[in-house]
């Protein structure tokens, strides 16, 4: 069934208790009619006021297609609701003149065609005001989906930018590490240079799928090769502490929600001092939630500034979760100048089952 056969089937079944309750009306009020003919009348008059209705419907959808002044909507649907009455009322009158005998159509000009020109104008409101609310709420939810939309387009460019970023940027620092080991230890030039091919392997692998979501583990096996080769930056003034759940590494994240965060926190904590600095990654399960910790215990930073940053991975990560989960995610920063870092994002957990990255990569097209 289509939509336009499927509203006028419950279009007109809305029609029916209105049409049962005019003609008992009729049969109460008038001494000389008849039951049948009481429904025959009542019913007619309620064909006339749902067909008009329909075009009632109609203008009613056009005008709330887009938000006017409250003082020209009201302005016009009194105008319209006076049109609508009087041709209702006129049709009813001519039914009456055509088939009915002159004494009622006598007793209905005198008696009822006031109550019918009123009854015409509530007819209106009702069937004006529920196309409005109709209508309303259709638009709002297509701008709400327009929004959504938008909104996850961004995020996906951000994601895309993030992805280009991340592999020239780290590469320069790791090749430039590997590089200054040459000739002092060749074996961990080896054994570096191993564990970047397999990084840039599992990245291909990521890009090649380009899908929207991992596994915590597998985004963390990406994390903990890049840790290892940040070691070779840093040295002793690296030191990583991991608490990660089993459950929690089971969970489904959208990509490169992690790596951006401990990113951050080598590049602001680590980096950014002489001292050794610790970096803490932790997950975990909480009832339905999945929460995950990057904490460092280096310079820190005015929250007010954190705040107005426009750096590409927290934004970009605050945007994915809302554009995905809504206000069931949510990143959380604390910060302040000789304190560290944390960041906590908290998002749902599924633990789903789903093909890694490796197997969607080995299926998808390859450009030549």
């Amino acid at each position: 069934m289509s939509s336009r056969a499927r509203f006028l089937g419950l279009y007109f079944a809305a029609w029916v208790p209105v049409a049962v309750l005019y003609s008992f009306l009729i049969y109460a009020q008038s001494r000389d009619r008849s039951l049948s003919g009481a429904i025959i009348g009542g019913g007619e008059s309620v064909l006339f006021a749902a067909l008009l209705g329909l075009g009632v419907w109609a203008i009613t959808r056009r005008l709330a297609e887009r938000p006017r002044p409250l003082s020209a909507l009201i302005g016009v649907h009194i105008l319209l609701g006076i049109a609508y009455s009087a041709l209702w009322s006129g049709l009813i009158v001519l039914s009456i003149a055509l088939f009915a005998p002159p004494a009622i159509l006598t007793a209905f000009l005198e008696y009822a065609l006031g109550w019918e020109l009123l009854t015409g104008l509530l007819i209106y409101g009702m069937v004006a005001g529920i196309a409005q609310a109709v209508a309303v709420g259709a638009r709002l939810r297509r701008e709400r989906d327009a929004a959504s939309r938008a909104e996850a387009l961004r995020a996906r460019a951000e994601l895309s930018a993030l992805r280009a970023q991340m592999n020239p940027h780290f590469l320069f620092n790791t090749l430039h590490s590997i590089s200054a080991l040459v000739r002092t230890d060749p074996r961990a030039v080896e054994d570096a240079l191993e564990r970047l091919a397999l990084l840039l392997r599992r990245l291909l692998d990521v890009n090649r799928a380009g899908a929207d979501q991992i596994v915590l583990a597998e985004e963390w096996e990406i994390v903990r090769d890049q840790l290892e080769l940040e070691k070779l930056r840093f040295g002793d003034r690296l030191r990583v502490v991991t608490d990660l759940e089993s459950d929690a590494l089971e969970c489904r994240i959208p990509i490169f929600t992690l790596q951006p965060l401990v990113e951050n926190a080598v590049r602001h904590g680590v980096a950014a001092q002489t001292k050794p600095c610790t970096v803490r990654v932790s997950a975990r399960v909480v009832g339905d939630v999945l929460e995950i910790d990057v904490h460092d215990d280096g310079a820190g930073a005015d929250p007010k500034a954190v705040q107005s940053a426009k750096g590409l991975g927290l934004h970009a990560i605050r945007q994915r979760l809302l554009a995905l989960y809504g206000d069931r995610a949510g990143v959380h920063v604390e910060t302040s100048p000789g304190r560290g870092f944390l960041v906590r994002v908290t998002l749902p957990a599924v633990t789903a089952p789903m093909v890694t990255t490796a197997e969607r990569a080995s299926s998808a097209p390859v450009s030549v």
